[in-house]
């Protein structure tokens, strides 16, 4: 997923057309841009959890051999359309960041 999130990102550089804007300030953009998306992801992807599945998930996130990948198989795995969330939070991010951010 986040090399899919690294190409968005560059994607939306691109397209909010920055001049004047170095590369290696182009790269830390979208360094941002992805560390951003990727809470919103995770806050969309948790909003739609049953309370049960929220504190489980909450319990797991206290165990120090949680890995991200095993929170990504547990939100694959909780019965939430994340695929769904993740394009809506994307879309949504993106008519955002290209509207009101550095307009």
């Amino acid at each position: 997923m986040e090399d899919a999130l690294s190409q968005f990102a560059l994607q939306l550089i691109e397209e909010k057309q920055l001049t004047g804007v170095s590369d290696s300030i182009k790269e830390q953009i979208a360094d941002d841009i992805k560390s951003q998306l990727m809470l919103y992801v995770f806050r969309d992807l948790i909003s739609e959890l049953t309370p049960e599945l929220k504190e489980k998930l909450n319990e797991d996130l206290n165990d120090d051999d949680m890995t991200p990948e095993l929170v990504r198989q547990f939100l694959d795995n909780s019965g939430v359309d994340t695929t769904a969330i993740v394009l809506k939070t994307m879309t949504d991010f993106s008519e955002y960041y290209l509207e009101k951010i550095m307009a």
